[in-house]
């Protein structure tokens, strides 16, 4: 299980990400940083980055992220850079759509094809 952490802590671990973003010159989309040199800039892992860097974007801080040339982390520099970082969202979320629909038909076919032994208990016919 994740650890809870308080707004207190949050505040500082997103505090010091914006830092090691800056340090590290990522502005713009062509200088992008990857999650792990910023986290260990920051003092941190991916996991808690990824918190500190949700917390940044509700307050307003525009981080994006990009899977090209280079990978990484940025501070947007333009709108034309935040839409194209919408658009990517918006194809991601579609994505995972398509998937969970997929994953949701296997269960109801999985489902059908198991056997219910005696106690209740659930087998899938192999």
């Amino acid at each position: 299980m994740a650890k809870e952490r308080n707004a207190a802590e949050l505040a500082a671990v997103a505090a010091r990400v914006l830092a090691a973003m800056k340090g590290r010159g990522a502005y713009g989309r062509a200088k992008a940083v990857t999650q792990r040199e910023i986290a260990a800039t920051a003092g941190t892992n991916t996991r808690v980055l990824q918190e500190a860097t949700a917390e940044l974007v509700k307050q307003g801080v525009p981080i994006a992220t990009t899977c090209g040339s280079p990978p990484g982390m940025f501070l947007a520099q333009t709108v034309t850079e935040l839409q194209e970082y919408s658009e990517q969202l918006h194809a991601r979320i579609v994505g995972n759509a398509v998937r969970l629909k997929g994953v949701r038909k296997m269960c109801r076919e999985w489902l059908e094809r198991m056997a219910v032994e005696p106690g209740g208990q659930r087998r899938l016919f192999v």
